[in-house]
C-alpha cells in the first residue's frame, strides 16, 4: 500500500467525500478501524464533572508529554477537555488478534483494543513511499466521546491503549494515520503534502517516538477522566 494511496482517502473523508479513485484496500483497512463488532459499552450519559487533584494529574501529565511539539498538542487539545461530542460508528467485521489476514498484496496483523466497543481492532501494516517501506498504525477504537460510556469501558480503553503500544514500540511504527481525521491534525498536514517540495518530509511519518507519546497522551486525558468521576 502505497502512502500517497492512504492520503487521498484521508483527504476524502475529511471532506466527507470518499473518491473512486482510492484503492480498495485503502477502503478495507479505514472502513474495518471505523466500526467494530457489537453495540458500543454504553450507559447513561454522564455529565461534565470538574477536576480534582487526580484528574489535574493525568491532564498535566498530557501536557507535559506534549510539550511544545504541535503535533502531540492536537490529541491533547482534543482529549483533554471535558464533554467532547462527537458519532460514533458500531459497524464491523470478526477479526482476531495475532492472525494476519492478506487483502491483495498488503498483509495486516489485527491488535485487539476493547473499550470502544467489545470488538475494536487497531491495524498495523506496511505501507511504501520513494520506495521505502515504512510501518503505520491505524488505531480503530478512538473514543471521541468519553460521556456515553461506562467508566469500566473507559478504563478498559486505556489497557487496550497500553496492549497496543507494546506491539507498536515492538513493531516500529512509525506512520500515523487516523480512521477519525479530527484530532490529530490531519487536515493540517494534508495541506503541507500538497504544498510539499522536493526533498521535504512527510509530516505522516512521525516517528516512533513521538507516536507512542501521541497515545500516552489520549490514555493521560482519558484517566484524567475516570478520576474526575471516581472523585466526585
Amino acid at each position: 500500500m502505497l502512502i500517497s494511496d492512504l492520503l487521498l482517502y484521508l483527504e476524502d473523508r475529511s471532506n466527507m467525500n470518499m473518491r473512486a479513485t482510492t484503492r480498495p484496500s485503502c477502503i478495507l483497512l479505514i472502513w474495518l478501524a471505523a466500526g467494530t463488532m457489537g453495540a458500543a459499552q454504553r450507559g447513561a450519559p454522564q455529565p461534565n464533572r470538574p477536576d480534582n487533584p487526580q484528574s489535574l494529574q493525568h491532564l498535566d501529565a498530557a501536557k507535559k508529554t506534549a510539550g511544545d511539539d504541535a503535533f502531540l498538542a492536537n490529541p491533547y487539545n482534543f482529549f483533554c477537555i471535558a464533554g467532547n461530542a462527537r458519532a460514533q460508528n458500531n459497524n464491523a467485521p470478526v477479526l482476531a488478534e495475532g492472525q494476519p489476514f492478506v487483502f491483495g498484496d498488503l498483509t495486516v496483523t489485527p491488535i485487539a483494543i476493547p473499550g470502544h466497543t467489545p470488538g475494536s481492532l487497531a491495524f498495523i501494516f506496511p505501507v511504501k513511499e520513494n520506495g521505502r517501506t515504512r510501518t503505520a498504525g491505524l488505531f480503530g477504537g478512538t473514543v471521541l466521546t468519553t460521556g456515553i460510556l461506562t467508566t469500566d469501558a473507559l478504563k478498559q480503553y486505556t489497557q487496550s491503549i497500553a496492549h497496543y503500544l507494546e506491539t507498536a514500540r515492538k513493531l516500529n511504527v512509525e506512520v500515523e494515520l487516523q480512521n477519525h481525521p479530527i484530532f490529530d491534525g490531519t487536515p493540517e498536514r494534508l495541506a503541507r503534502i500538497k504544498s510539499a517540495k522536493p526533498g521535504d518530509t512527510n509530516p505522516f511519518v512521525v516517528g516512533n517516538d513521538r507516536y507512542i507519546k501521541m497515545w500516552n497522551i489520549v490514555s493521560e486525558c482519558i484517566q484524567a477522566e475516570i478520576a474526575r468521576r471516581e472523585g466526585a
